[in-house]
């Protein structure tokens, strides 16, 4: 679909998130076509914009998270700031948060007040564990869900380990983003509440562990079951510079491929245990006679489903597969990172705040004491 797509033209997104999920949820939004304004408060604005190390003035994660979307900066907590995002919300078509439950009613926008000013309006709210959860009101982050969701102990190790990827709060953005593409397709009818809790939305992606622990009763381990060890054809073998190709030959043609590839055709037949320990042992001989990069150039392209194991510093510029990174931006399925040749950049806190209010009738007077007095930025 690439830079052309546009699926989402015309429609109108007000996100008032912080952080990876809802960020996340609005850049894909974006990325289809639609056009997002973030609500951000004055003087800090979205977290995310101070985390790590800076690029053009805030991070690279919001740089990634929010490249082509605007921002204005609002006091939810003053009269102006709640009256000004009284008339972005008549005026949008998705209205996007994620504070705590609860939040939302106090600053006088709960659903059933937001869907009379917009009767038509997809209202997502994204939460810890949803707003009719008995745990509605305990605050978590990515960690505690992945600790509640037995993710921490991938493979039944006596000791949990930090994960690499933030799994709840970015498929909690994907689900919030699959909900409100649900309502925008129905909503001609009625205004529609979608609710998205972050730990759910995390154990949803435990098919296979979960599927195999109510079969066996045992947490999964390294050598057990196909996906996780237990066939010599979908695991990681060391190179002779002790770097890693990875196997995932699932399927039988694609393991007879490989047996042919490495000259081990004689083994296309071993079966059971000690077939199995065999065909092991011999690819461990072989994959340790060249070096890592020597096998990626020989395999990748061979029906055989093979690749090299990368740092993530090498597959930033791997040339074994498509680039994850350009210009600043991470590419993602939907990418619209450039318009007519020119890279578009992540908005400045409150870039887009002047322009939006004169829109919407305000003088540069009425703005300007509302900036002195806090309401806007």
């Amino acid at each position: 679909m690439g830079h052309s797509t546009n699926l989402l033209g015309g429609v109108r997104v007000v996100d008032l998130t912080r952080l990876l999920p809802g960020g996340f949820c609005s850049s894909i939004l974006r990325e289809l076509g639609a056009d997002v304004l973030k609500v951000e408060e004055p003087g800090r604005g979205d977290y995310v914009r101070s985390m790590g190390s800076p690029n053009d003035g805030f991070s690279h994660a919001f740089s990634m998270l929010n490249v082509g979307k605007s921002s204005i900066g609002l006091n939810l907590k003053s009269r102006d700031g709640r009256e000004i995002l009284e008339k972005l919300i008549s005026d949008c078509d998705v209205l996007l948060e994620s504070f705590r439950p609860g939040v939302m009613e106090k600053l006088g926008f709960s659903f059933a007040r937001v869907r009379r000013i917009n009767p038509r309006i997809v209202y997502c709210s994204i939460s810890a564990f949803g707003k009719s959860s008995k745990f509605n009101l305990v605050p978590a982050h990515d960690l505690n869900f992945q600790a509640l969701g037995g993710t921490l102990f991938a493979f039944g190790d006596k000791e949990p380990g930090l994960p690499f990827v933030q799994y709840a709060d970015l498929c909690s953005g994907l689900y919030a983003c699959i909900g409100i593409l649900a309502g925008l397709s129905c909503r001609a009818r009625r205004a529609i509440h979608v609710d998205v809790p972050m730990f759910q939305s995390l154990t949803s992606l435990l098919i296979v562990p979960l599927s195999r622990y109510l079969a066996t009763g045992k947490d999964n381990r390294i050598g057990e079951g196909l996906l996780f060890g237990g066939s010599p054809f979908y695991g990681l073998y060391q190179t002779k510079d002790r770097k890693y190709i990875a196997l995932g030959a699932v399927e039988e043609s694609f393991q007879r491929n490989l047996l042919k590839e490495l000259g081990l055709q004689d083994l296309a037949n071993a079966k059971g245990g000690r077939g199995k320990a065999l065909v092991r042992q011999s690819l461990r001989k072989v994959f340790a006679t060249k070096t890592r990069n020597r096998w990626a150039d020989e395999l990748i392209t061979k029906d055989v489903c093979a690749t090299p194991v990368l740092s993530l510093a090498e597959s930033i510029e791997s040339p074994w597969g498509d680039s994850i990174f350009s210009g600043g931006v991470l590419k993602t399925p939907f990418a619209r990172s450039r318009t007519k040749g020119k890279l578009v950049k992540a908005p400045t806190l409150g870039e887009q705040t002047e322009k939006i209010l004169m829109k919407y009738g305000y003088s540069t007077n009425q703005i300007s004491d509302m900036k002195r007095h806090g309401a806007v930025a």
